[in-house]
């Protein structure tokens, strides 16, 4: 699991609030877990259940455009630019300048468990 591939950031890591930017951006929570520089994020959509119906019924496509533009915007000494969704498998890949796309992040799901891939 997560949790025991990366024990600091669980058991002792830092909770820092990521920003989430955009149309979108009061539906979505995300927290960065960081620790000895070894991160973990946490990540869960929030209030919209209706607009993420697709997620349920394996049609995930209108759920991803619901999240249109919106994206976080993680701090510069967060997660390398290449995550692993430890949820549901799919590797991730951020931009350089620290943002990661809602639509992206949560292609499949409504929360993701972002670690270094």
């Amino acid at each position: 699991t997560a949790r025991r591939r990366l024990p600091g950031p669980f058991d002792q890591g830092d909770y820092v609030p990521v920003q989430a930017v955009g149309p979108q951006a009061a539906y979505v929570v995300a927290v960065l877990r960081r620790h000895e520089g070894r991160h973990a994020l946490i990540v869960a959509s929030r209030l919209c259940a209706r607009q993420l119906a697709g997620y349920a019924s394996d049609d995930a496509t209108g759920a991803r455009a619901f999240w249109a533009d919106t994206a976080l915007r993680l701090p510069g000494d967060g997660p390398h630019p290449s995550l692993h969704d430890a949820l549901t498998g799919r590797r991730l890949h951020m931009a350089a300048d620290g943002i990661l796309p809602l639509a992206e992040a949560l292609r499949d799901a409504p929360a993701a468990l972002c670690i270094p891939a």
